[in-house]
């Protein structure tokens, strides 16, 4: 277990695989830590492989996986994982009169929000209920934030609107991923005026906003053509130091594009390229065709060549 740690720590997962075949072929028992670290550190695309691994620990018969286990494996598959799948896998491992960890309920109900299915959240959300009546508010707050993500999501934001209203009650500590799903329920209710409820009460309780909460206020503006507005969010940004963030710098990008302020996004990207820090490949193609659309021909060249080139595209 120690050596698979080790090729696991390097990023070698290649090496880290062949050394569990080795152990196998010895006869040797691999133990449960040995599948953990690999679910915690298997690149996300290698979903068959996690799969693989994942029945062939549970058809070992000394086996009993601890339930940090399952939640390292749901991490890993939870883009791919159908929520009533990973359901099945919380009545499975349940025990009598031992309620599921608090770990292990946000891993479904991430895989839920993810997925859009509000059925199998509610199912999660009731065992999540039990726990909550004996526990602190601090372990609560994970649990409620998800929900709202899986409310809002799911086409709920009345309801999503009363989990809130049920933090405030029960004086259950908000942070800012709460108000980035609360932002992202009103966004996806095509509430301009509840984005901007949110954001002020964000602004009101002294929340200051991380880079994911960042991210989707600008992705929410792009229900209103307000460009001076994004422009203030941006320069929020840029004092928090936040500024050389990808996904960020690429939320503007599109948030600008989608309002048709063209001269605004390329003036961005035109900076961004001066500075050398890198961009995504899909950056690239907006700025191309905005070039295109302001018939700039000469500055699509210039895109195209440094794709070419690949100098600053991650």
């Amino acid at each position: 277990s120690l050596n698979l740690d080790y090729w696991v720590i390097e990023g070698k997962h290649t090496f880290a695989l062949d050394f569990l075949k080795k152990i196998k072929s010895k006869n040797f028992k691999p133990n449960e830590k040995s599948y953990k670290i690999l679910f915690e550190t298997l690149p996300k695309t290698r979903v068959n492989l996690a799969n693989k691994l994942f029945s062939e620990m549970m058809a070992t018969e000394h086996l009993k996986p601890k339930e940090s286990t399952f939640v390292s494996y749901l991490n890993c598959v939870k883009k791919n994982i159908k929520p009533q799948d990973a359901y099945k896998i919380l009545k499975k491992i349940e025990q009598p009169n031992i309620p599921p960890s608090n770990e292990l309920l946000i891993a479904l109900l991430e895989i839920c929000a993810m997925q859009r299915d509000i059925l199998t959240a509610r199912k999660v959300f009731e065992e999540a209920e039990m726990i909550m009546k004996n526990t602190t508010n601090m372990k609560s707050i994970a649990i409620l934030t998800q929900m709202i993500r899986c409310l809002g999501r799911s086409g709920h934001f009345k309801e999503a609107e009363e989990m809130y209203q049920r933090m405030l009650h029960d004086k259950v500590w908000l942070t800012a991923m709460t108000y980035q799903h609360l932002i992202e329920a009103a966004y996806e209710a095509k509430s301009l005026e509840k984005v901007q409820f949110y954001i002020s009460e964000m602004r009101r309780n002294q929340i200051v906003p991380n880079k994911h909460t960042f991210s989707m206020i600008l992705k929410a503006f792009r229900i209103h053509d307000d460009p001076k507005a994004v422009g203030n969010i941006w320069k929020e940004i840029q004092q928090l130091k936040l500024e050389d963030d990808q996904v960020l710098f690429s939320s503007l990008l599109k948030t600008y594009d989608s309002m048709n302020e063209h001269q605004m996004m390329l003036s961005n990207f035109e900076k961004r390229i001066d500075s050398g820090k890198k961009m995504y490949m899909s950056d690239f193609n907006v700025a191309i065709q905005a070039a295109f659309k302001t018939g700039l021909v000469e500055k699509q060249k210039e895109y195209f060549d440094i794709v070419l080139e690949k100098k600053i595209i991650n």
